[in-house]
């Protein structure tokens, strides 16, 4: 994990434990992608914070800015792109 690049990287062992969670043969198979999946779940876990880097308002999620501290204009985020927006 790079806290300063926001970056995370997971181990062989990581791989084998997450496809066998997900019951999936490969997390890079292209039809699914549960590598990018799993890889943002993780960094929004362990590198971002409630109510510092994002906040939760009714059913959005809104990004914070980090130089400024403002809530970013309102748009929609999809699961698979909600945190590669800050990423």
């Amino acid at each position: 994990m790079d806290e300063k690049q926001k970056s995370v990287l997971i181990s062989e062992q990581g791989y084998e434990d997450a496809e066998e969670i997900l019951a999936v043969k490969d997390l890079y198979d292209p039809r699914e992608q549960w590598a990018s999946f799993v890889l943002n779940a993780i960094k929004a876990k362990e590198l971002f914070l409630r109510d510092v880097n994002y906040i939760i308002r009714g059913k959005e999620v809104l990004i914070v800015d980090e130089f400024t501290g403002r809530v970013m204009q309102v748009f929609r985020l999809s699961a698979q792109t909600l945190w590669q927006y800050t990423i």
